[in-house]
C-alpha cells in the first residue's frame, strides 16, 4: 500500500505562485514574517500556520483529504492599501469561474477540493505613529485531495 502525503513545501509554494500571479506586477507577497527591507507598500505575508504538521490522514490511510491552514497578511501605509489587497488576494483564493476555481492550485499528485476564508479582524493600525501600518489578517483552510 502506498500513502500519499501531501509535501507542504510543494503546496506553499504553490500557493505563493498562484497568488503572485493575481496581483499586478510591482506588489509583493513574500511567504515569510517580515518582507526585505525598502518593501514598497502595499505588500502581502503569507505564513503556513499549522506546519509543519497539517490536520489529515492518520498514516495507514492512502485516501484521506489533508487540509492545510495559511494566514495572509494584507499590509499597506494607508488603510484603503490593506483593504484593495486584501480583497485582491482574497478573490485570487476562493474566486470561482463556474464549478471551477478561478485560479488553479496545482501539487504534483493532489487536487485543491476545497478553499474556505476566515476574517481575523477588521484592518488593524499597528506601530507607531512615523512608521505605522496598517494589516488586514484572514486565514484561509485550503482541503487537497489526492489525485
Amino acid at each position: 500500500m502506498t500513502v500519499s502525503v501531501l509535501p507542504t513545501e510543494l503546496a506553499t509554494t504553490a500557493l505563493v505562485a498562484m497568488l503572485r500571479a493575481a496581483v499586478p506586477a510591482g506588489i509583493g507577497l513574500y511567504d515569510h514574517r517580515v518582507p526585505p527591507t525598502g518593501v514598497g507598500t502595499p505588500y502581502g505575508l503569507l505564513l503556513a500556520v499549522d506546519s509543519p504538521a497539517p490536520e489529515g490522514p492518520a498514516w495507514s490511510d492512502d485516501e484521506a483529504d489533508v487540509t492545510l491552514t495559511f494566514q495572509l497578511d494584507s499590509v499597506g501605509k494607508r488603510r484603503d492599501q490593506a483593504q484593495w489587497l486584501r480583497d485582491r488576494l482574497r478573490a485570487a483564493v476562493i474566486a470561482r469561474t463556474g464549478p471551477a476555481w478561478t485560479n488553479t492550485l496545482t501539487v504534483a499528485g493532489w487536487v485543491s477540493a476545497d478553499r474556505r476564508t476566515m476574517s481575523l479582524g477588521p484592518v488593524d493600525r499597528q506601530g507607531s505613529p512615523r512608521f505605522e501600518l496598517f494589516v488586514a489578517q484572514d486565514r484561509y483552510d485550503l482541503l487537497f485531495t489526492p489525485a
